[in-house]
């Protein structure tokens, strides 16, 4: 007899990616929104513009620097609220391990499809940050990976008689 209960352990991989690259967003987001306005940014940005554009009068150079941090912000909040909602999916993945281990097949292939599909969704949503992009596209595979695991304990459980001993590891 074959074992029925799935193994789990690709839902535990997609919850360690997903949270190490919330963690590397917030980290990301954090620096990008709140140190691009201290001064040792700013005196940086400024000598950096100075250098490459020789002859820029202070007033555009108060114009750049400004639409530059502004521009960086943005960015670090949509990084801030790709990883919130990256880390929000991470959580979610407890449900379908939980269906999954007390054999409700259908509700957690369904729950497995479609959070995997959202973190590969997000991971493209986090194209800035090439580390986040990979880390959600692996944890998305590593869910739909797990999806197909179960669609085949389902398949084994179906097969089995009713009353069948082989019902737990």
């Amino acid at each position: 007899m074959q074992q029925i209960r799935p193994d789990v352990k690709f839902f535990a991989i997609g919850m360690v990616l997903v949270t190490v690259a919330s963690l590397i967003g917030f980290v990301m987001s954090y620096v990008m929104i709140f140190y691009i306005r201290s001064p040792i940014a700013m005196n940086y940005l400024r000598s950096v513009l100075v250098e490459r554009v020789p002859n820029i009068s202070q007033s555009q150079l108060n114009e750049t620097l400004a639409e530059v941090i502004s521009i960086a912000r943005g960015l670090g909040y949509y990084l801030l609220g790709v990883s919130v909602v990256g880390l929000a999916l991470g959580l979610a993945l407890l449900a379908p391990r939980s269906m999954a281990l007390n054999m409700n097949f259908g509700g957690a292939s369904s729950a497995s499809l479609a959070i995997g599909v959202i973190l590969i969704i997000v991971g493209v949503m986090s194209i800035i940050d090439i580390i986040q992009l990979v880390l959600y596209i692996a944890a998305g595979a590593m869910v739909l990976h797990e999806r197909t695991l179960i669609r085949r304990a389902e398949a084994l459980a179906a097969s089995q008689p009713a009353g069948g001993t082989n019902m737990t590891v």
